[in-house]
């Protein structure tokens, strides 16, 4: 990653904030995004979900991503 040791040990114990740029760096070492980096690990199927959805809607219209978007709502609701 090209940081020290106590660079890296002094992030996790929050004495420094880390840059936009090392977490992608991290994200992209453990294969992973830089929400699943942030989130909890019982979050990690949620997040994962997350970033599927954001990746099927990037592509789309806003008049598709709207109709998506009812869809999901109708399915929310139904529980």
């Amino acid at each position: 990653m090209g940081k020290k040791h106590s660079t890296i040990g002094r992030w996790e114990k929050g004495e420094v904030p880390f840059t936009l740029a090392d977490l992608q760096k991290l994200a992209e070492i453990y294969q992973v995004t830089p929400a699943q980096l942030m989130a909890p690990p019982e979050m990690a199927s949620f997040v994962q979900s997350l970033d599927r959805a954001q990746k099927i809607i990037s592509n789309m219209t806003d008049e598709d991503r709207e109709r998506w978007l009812s869809i999901g709502e109708s399915l929310a609701h139904k529980k």
